[in-house]
Formats: structure tokens, sequence, C-alpha cells
């Protein structure tokens, strides 16, 4: 009998599972998605995750950069976390590769992969752009009104660099 009434119980998500009011208006909100779905298709668990998790989506967004230059962008966080440009980072390399299978000669490859990326990428850059594409892409931080012109034109001097291929917008 308890069986049965547990089965009937409608699972409902819980109120104290979903962002607070505050976390509604950072970085762009957040979005959700289905995590597992009862016998009847209803939602029984969703996840919520930042719409913008680095500074770059936020350019996007607001349509400062278009999506070849944010990929250039995050291919650049990427190289700087992985040749460990940001304070410990090492520890963070280490649990990306770590857990991928790759043995130990493949991760220190890996790094040493990364580390000649990011050279690369620093010697097709102005010392202007490198600052702010330093600070944007690599820190995650805002380029500031005065920056943003450095911060156009170094990331698309990566994208170049990288042979990044521009967007085609599908509604033209």
């Amino acid at each position: 009998m308890k069986k049965d009434k547990e089965k009937n119980k409608k699972q409902t998500i819980k109120y104290s599972e979903l962002p607070t009011k505050e976390r509604l208006n950072q970085n762009g909100g957040v979005t959700y998605e289905t995590v597992e779905k009862n016998n009847q298709g209803e939602k029984i668990a969703i996840r919520s995750k930042a719409a913008e998790s680095h500074v770059l989506d936020w350019y996007k967004n607001k349509k400062s950069i278009t999506g070849q230059m944010h990929r250039a962008g995050l291919k650049f966080h990427e190289c700087f976390i992985n040749a460990g440009k940001m304070p410990n980072t090492t520890i963070m390399f280490r649990e990306r590769t770590q857990g991928s299978g790759m043995s130990s000669e493949d991760q220190f490859n890996a790094y040493l992969h990364a580390q000649e990326q990011y050279k690369q990428a620093m010697v097709v850059l102005t010392p202007p752009e490198r600052d702010v594409i330093f600070e944007v892409a690599g820190l995650s931080n805002h380029a500031g009104n005065n920056r943003v012109q450095y911060l156009k034109t170094g990331l698309r001097a990566l994208a170049a660099h990288w042979a990044i291929p521009v967007e085609v917008d599908a509604n033209k």
C-alpha cells in the first residue's frame, strides 16, 4: 500500500533547488536544462547554469564581438589555462588531463603545445592588444570602454592566426 502511494505521488522540483532572484540577474541570467524526467515525461530534475560563463560571452551577447572573435578568445583562454599562465593553473590543468586517460608524457606534450600556441599568439598581437587580450580572454575581466577597440583588433588577429572560420548566418 505504501509503495502504491509513493508511485502515485507527483514528484515536483523543489523551490529551494532553483536559483535565487539575485542569481537570475547575474552574468546574463541562467539557462535551464532537463536532467531527469519521470515515466510520464514530466521534468523532475533540472539544472541551471550561468548564461555567460566567461566575459567573452557578455561581449558576444552585447554584439560587441562576432562569433569568430568569441571562438578565438575562448581558444586563447584554453591556451592561457593549459600553458599555466594563471596562478594555480597547474592543478586545474592536471585535473583536466588526468581523467582523460592521457599518459604523463601526453600530458606534458599537451602542456608544451599550449605554451607554444600561447607564445605564437603573443607574437601576432601588438602590445596594447596583448594587454587587453591577456586581461579579457585570459583572466576574464572586462576591457573598459577605451580598450574595446584593441580587444576587437586583437581577437581578429588571433582568429586570422588560427584560421578560425567566419560564422555563416543561416537567416540571410
